[in-house]
Parts: C-alpha cells; structure tokens; sequence
C-alpha cells in the first residue's frame, strides 16, 4: 500500500519534466531526399485520436527503491492528461492530472493533494516546459519549445538535421533547452525524444514499441530517465487495452477541500528526495 503514496510524486516529476513489434528498418544511409521529408513522415504518423484510453502499468526506480503499479490513463489532446492508479486493481488510491493551467497530484487514501502551476516548478519554468512538452513526449509527436502557440504542428525549418546510420537526429534549441528527436528515416517513426537544459538536467524518451490505435500506431511501452538536481529516476510506462474516441466528459477532477488537505510542492519535492537515499 505504501508503494502507491510513493508513486505518485516519483510519476509526478517523470511526467512532468503505449500484440506490439519494435520497428526497425533496413535502409543504412539515410537519402537527401529523405532527409529533407522526415518531418514530413513523422508528422504524418501521429495518432489522430482526440480522446485515448487505456490501462497502465508504471514502473519506477529512484535510489534504492523499486516501485510498481497499475490503473487506467485518459488523454483528450491539447486538454488533459489523466493517470489514476489503483490498489487490488479496481480502487482508486491516486490520481496525477495534467492540464493546459496546472497539475493535479490527488492522494485520496493520504487524503492529501497538491494543485500547482507548471511555473511553480523552476525546471520547468527556466526552461519554458509546459503541459504540451509532456503531451509530446507522450504521445510520441515532434515539438518545439519556442512557439508560443504550441497546438501548431512543428515544420522542417524548426529543426536542424544530422544522419546517424539508419535515423536522422532533429534538433530544436530554445534559449536554455535543447530538443533532440531520433527519427527512423524510412518509417517516420520517433525512437527517442531528449531535453537537455543548460545546468545538465536531462529527461529522455526511449520508444520501444506502438499498438495499432484508429487508424494509425500509438506507443504503448515507454522507458523514461530523468536527472535533475543529480537524483536519477528511471520508469517503464506500458500501455495497455487502447481505445480511441470513447465519451468521456469530466476531464477536471473535483477536489473536496472538507476532506482532503493540501501540501506544498516543497513537501513533495521533499518526499522525492528522501527516496534516494
């Protein structure tokens, strides 16, 4: 039981800061031609689906401790983010909700919550990271961090272009991030999404597999790894039993301030911390 409270904010920063084959291809070097269209192909892989749903299965490892669990993920694009895990497999022990505005870390057994803007974090405010870089990151689909309206989809001309074997590596650098996409050239496909700050801080995106989802793929195992302040957490993020476009209407959790407290991001940050150790 005590493994779900200390998920929570372990998920909290990682999202923050889904019958499945890996692709791979056979092309070694990767052709003008197909440079000068791989953001043209990745573009048009992404998953049309305005609503995804689903199971997921999250594991977590930061210092000296292993953490697993399991429940169910909402997403509506350009709105929200929704991850609400479970204990014995059906009752709600938690939930972490990402929007436009804010992000939501519910612990009802606790009976404690935590509500902040994605300013409030300084990671992500140096950085200029809001909810649509982790939406990106989530849903497998290039994106910039200088454009002010990030519901606008990203163009060759915002990236800078290298081969790499078989892939071809996008850069986009902001003031004090950089952005590196490993693109399959032949497939389209995004392999690994990194953001690299100034300091060093460093989250990655590793993609190992996607599951037909509509009409097109979405990624259904994720391994994440994140450094920041020299405290390393890694995750496997696995998806499981998509759907798409199921009706889903109350995106905003509802929080009882009668019954549930709220703590400070120091106090979550402080609770990270003492998992490393």
């Amino acid at each position: 039981m005590k493994q779900i409270f200390r998920i929570l904010p372990l998920a909290a920063i990682l999202l923050l800061t889904a019958c499945s084959k890996k692709t791979t291809t056979t092309v070694e070097t990767p052709s003008d031609l197909v440079m000068s269209d791989v953001v043209d192909r990745v573009n048009a892989n992404r998953n049309d689906s305005e609503i995804i749903t689903g199971r997921v299965n999250l594991k977590l490892n930061a210092g000296k401790q292993k953490v697993e669990a399991g429940g169910n993920i909402k997403m509506k694009r350009n709105d929200v983010i929704q991850i609400s895990l479970q204990v014995f497999g059906f009752v709600e022990a938690g939930r972490l909700e990402l929007t436009r505005d804010y992000f939501l870390i519910l612990n009802r057994i606790g009976k404690q919550y935590l509500k902040a803007s994605y300013k409030d974090i300084p990671f992500f405010k140096d950085n200029g990271i809001d909810f649509y870089t982790l939406q990106g990151l989530i849903w497998n689909e290039l994106f910039t961090i200088s454009n002010k309206d990030n519901t606008v989809t990203p163009t060759t001309v915002d990236f800078a272009q290298k081969k790499e074997g078989e892939n071809i590596i996008l850069t986009n650098t902001g003031k004090t991030l950089v952005l590196k996409f490993l693109a399959n050239a032949a497939y389209g496909t995004l392999q690994q999404t990194t953001l690299t700050a100034q300091d060093g801080a460093n989250l990655r995106f590793d993609y190992e597999s996607w599951a037909r989802l509509g009409r097109k793929d979405f990624p259904d195992k994720m391994n994440i790894a994140i450094n920041v302040d020299k405290t390393p957490i890694k995750a496997e993020l696995e998806l499981s039993r998509l759907r798409a476009n199921e009706k889903w209407t109350d995106t905003r959790t509802n929080i009882d301030k009668k019954k549930l407290k709220q703590v400070s991001l120091q106090q979550v940050f402080n609770q990270i911390l003492s998992l490393s150790n």
